[in-house]
């Protein structure tokens, strides 16, 4: 099962999603930064975007 987050800010990285998207783990680069995987406000289709984790929330259940 892939870990799910919830963006919850964009104060790094300028990372294109709306707050509130749901997105999934893909992985986690060595500085810490994680990318992730979900739909963006301006395309159509799923993309991974570098995100800083200070932006992010766990999803629990699911």
């Amino acid at each position: 099962m892939t870990k799910k987050f919830k963006v919850v800010g964009n104060s790094r990285y300028n990372h294109n999603f709306e707050i509130g998207t749901i997105v999934e783990y893909v992985r986690t680069y060595p500085d810490g930064v994680l990318c992730v995987i979900g739909k963006l406000k301006y395309l159509e289709g799923r993309y991974p975007q570098d995100v800083s984790p200070v932006d992010l929330e766990v999803v629990k259940g699911d």
